[in-house]
Parts: C-alpha cells; structure tokens; sequence
C-alpha cells in the first residue's frame, strides 16, 4: 500500500506597485473622525521559516518609513538556528536581528529563517526560486524543482490551481502569493527510500526501515525504529508472557498454524523448544517450524505463505495492515548480494554504523558521490573498514542504503555473538532440520544461502521487504 503526502513550499512575490501605492488611510491628529485621515506610506517585512517545522519566526508586519523593528526566530526541537537571510544573501547570524529599519526605497519581502537539524539532513519536498520586486507590466517566471522522491504537482494561489508547469511564467499586476505543490514518491510507511532488483525480471522490492520485532505481552509486532537497532540479550526472556521486544526468532513462527499439518508444532512467535520430533515426524519437520517437507509448498511461500510473518501479521509501524510485508527467497537474497546490476556498481560493504556493526545493502540507483565506502562487495574484509557516523548514516539512509546490524543468534533460551554475527532469514527451507539465511560476520564472506547448522528452531532475525508498485 502506498500512501502518498503533499508538502508545501511557499513563495512570495511583491509587486512594485504595491510600493508606489502602498498607502492607507490613517486618522489625523489622533482624531476619530473618519474623514480626518491623511495617506501613510508603509512597508512590509515578511519572515518565513526554512524548513516551516524548523521553528517559528515574529515581528513581521507593516511598519512606516524608517521605522524601528526586531525580528526573533526560536528554533522548534531538533533544529537549530542557522542564519537569517535576504534574497539568497546571509543577513546575520543572530536569532535576533535588531534594529531593521523599513526601507524607503526598497522593500524587503523574504527574511528567511534556515535551520540545521542536528541528527538528520533537512529533507524538504522541493525548492521554488522566481520570487522578488517587480514593475507592474513585467513579466515574472518562478521555477519549482522537486527534491529526491518528490514530484511537481501544481501551483495554487488561494487553494486554487493556477499552473501544473512547474516553470510558471505571468505578467505582474499585483502582489501574489504562489504555492508550489510537490507528492511524494517515495516508500510507503515502514519501508526505506531505496529499491532494490531481486530477479533477472527487474521485480524491485523496499526493504523495512528496521529488524522485526514482537512484543507477546501486548500481542503487537513492529519494526525497530532505526535500522541499526537490535533487542540482543533480552532475546533470552522469549516466552508467551514476556512483556518485552524481541527481534530473533524460530523459521515460520508468525503464529499462523496450518491444521492439516501435525508436524507443525512451533509456530509462535515466542516458540524457542529445541526438542526434536519423534519418527515419522521427524522425516519432514525435525523440530516442529515452518511449513513440512511433505507438504505442497515447504517454503514460506504459495499455499504456505501464511508462515511468513509479513504476509500473516499487521506491522504497527509498516502499515497495520496483514500481507504488505514478506521474507526473501534464497534465490533473491542471492540475487540482491552477489548478482544485481548496480549504477554504481557496488552491492554492499560491512561496516561500523553509530558503533554497531553489519553490512549496508546500496540501492541499484545509487551515486558514488553520496558517499565513499571503503573495499565494497566484499564479505572477507572487517566491519571497521567503514567508520560511519550517526549524522553521515542519515544521508547514506536518504538516498536508500539499508543497514543490517549484527544482532547475533538465539539457541534456546541463550543469545549468543551480538554485534559479531549477523544472520537473516530467507522463505526457503532446505531440509526437514534446517532453512536457508543471509550469514555474515566479521573478516569473513557474506553469504546469501547459508544452510550448514541453521537449524529452524534457532533464532535469527528478520528484514522483511514489500513490492516496489
């Protein structure tokens, strides 16, 4: 499901005239007689906020020629103040610009308000240039450039479309007031901005913004909120009770229980037993997870897709919604690590990201000029070749890598390797006693389709993705 926002980007323009003409009507002598009054020539200071959530500005108005005023901007949480400008220029530096004197032959119409946001870049929906002072009679263009996963829409004036050229070109008669309307194009809730091919067929798919996660005491699954996030050793608390997240979890265990398959025994989310079923059930399903070998699809895919925690589970923060998430395909894992066709030519690279280690995934439109990664496509290197800051994570994000941090494994009730092993799910099963993963660890290959010793009651964790519509 895609679910699409507009964000708005204002732009102002000042006629001349309104100068020239800016005049009313004021009492004279401090009388009240309506027609006492004489013509006062004034001026308007307009202030704006960039990003408009990046704070609040005042002291904007009509003021007379020569006039004292203050301007004040507060930075909302999250931003800081960076600097006043005027037409593109910086003005001052200082969230409080006094004294500013009402021009008497010039107008001042844009002091903005730019702010830096102290974790993550500002990522606005787009950008407008064309404003300004202008004759009456002239002609005046303004241009709306989208931003990375926006798209132009239209521009209004008044909530009313007056162009859907995103280059606007009309002769001033009048102060106006233009928006410019940008729809998001991106991913939809849950997912990381970046896509990702699968299969020679060019099928495309979102990767979730982080590792899965269940709570059992509130019956609530989620993804984590940051992509480097892991539960790690309160894993050991699984249980049917336990009111705490967890992210490693036992081959097909989204709760879905097949009745016409007996083998099937743990298939809750919490299931952690490690005792292996008795002859003949342990020819198909050696310790009662996921799908038997001896049914019509023993992968978590087809008639058995139900196993798969995506497809059977709402993900509070991935749409709420059952069957917008799945796990991928051995075949796909393998695709997207060692096969794919990438811009840039770079698949993944391990590395360090805010001190937590893994391997980052690029999207196949990734730029080099993003960001230098060091000896990429390369699982025997060590996660310390790439050092990557919270702040320069975010923009790596931005533009669409994934980051899989290495959670460790559970075996039983035991998690073991946190921050040194990384090892994820794929839907398809390799035995009655095991199913394939991604594995990775430090100085040591990346490998898509590890089966040796993944055994289905251990817990690994799971990424989930959804189809690029």
């Amino acid at each position: 499901m895609k679910r699409f926002t507009k964000a708005l980007a204002a732009l102002m323009l000042t006629a001349a005239v309104i100068c020239s003409a800016g005049c009313k009507k004021e009492p004279i002598n401090g009388g009240n007689n309506g027609n006492d009054t004489t013509d006062t020539l004034f001026y308007t200071i307009g202030v704006a906020a960039v990003p408009s959530n990046g704070g609040s500005v005042s002291g904007g108005g009509e003021y007379k020629p020569g006039q004292s005023c203050t301007v004040t901007a507060s930075a909302a949480d999250g931003y800081s103040f960076s600097d006043w400008t005027e037409h593109g220029s910086q003005v001052s530096t200082d969230a409080t610009l006094l004294p500013l004197t009402a021009a008497t032959t010039w107008w001042r119409t844009s002091l903005l308000i730019t702010a830096a946001k102290e974790l993550k870049p500002i990522l606005s929906s787009g950008i407008v240039t064309g404003r300004g002072t202008f004759q009456e009679g002239q002609s005046c263009t303004v241009t709306a450039t989208a931003n990375y996963y926006y798209l132009f829409e239209n521009w209004t004036e008044d909530d009313h479309i007056v162009s859907t050229d995103a280059n606007f070109t009309f002769t001033v008669t009048c102060s106006r007031s233009l928006v410019a309307n940008f729809t998001y194009n991106g991913a939809p809730e849950g997912a990381i901005n970046g896509k990702f091919s699968i299969n020679a067929n060019g099928d495309m798919v979102y990767f979730s913004q982080g590792n899965l996660q269940y709570n059992a005491g509130i019956n609530t699954w989620r993804f984590a909120e940051n992509q480097f996030d892991y539960v790690g050793n309160a894993n050991n608390h699984i249980s049917p009770t336990y009111n705490g997240w967890i992210d490693l979890f036992g081959w097909g265990t989204s709760g879905f229980h097949d009745g016409e398959d007996p083998n099937n025994t743990n298939y809750q989310p919490w299931a952690s037993s490690f005792t292996a079923a008795e002859e003949p059930y342990s020819l198909y399903n050696l310790w009662g997870y996921g799908p038997s070998t001896n049914m019509l699809s023993p992968d978590l895919t087809g008639n058995s897709a139900a196993y798969d925690w995506g497809v059977y589970n709402a993900i509070s923060n991935g749409g709420d919604q059952a069957g917008l998430w799945r796990t991928l395909t051995k075949e796909e894992w393998v695709y997207v690590v060692n096969t794919r066709s990438t811009a840039s030519g770079i698949r993944y690279a391990k590395a360090c990201v805010d001190n937590v280690n893994g391997v980052i995934l690029l999207p196949d439109d990734w730029d080099n000029g993003y960001y230098n990664l060091n000896n990429t496509n390369n699982g025997e290197t060590y996660y310390g070749i790439n050092t990557i800051t919270l702040s320069q994570w975010s923009m790596l994000e931005y533009y669409g890598a994934v980051f899989l941090p290495a959670a460790g494994f559970r075996y039983a009730t035991t998690t073991s390797c946190v921050d040194s092993y990384g090892i994820y799910w794929s839907a398809s099963h390799d035995s009655s006693d095991s199913a394939y993963s991604l594995f990775f660890e430090d100085s040591f290959v990346v490998n898509p389709q590890y089966h040796i010793e993944n055994r289905r009651g251990g817990g690994r964790s799971v990424r989930l993705v959804c189809s690029v519509q």
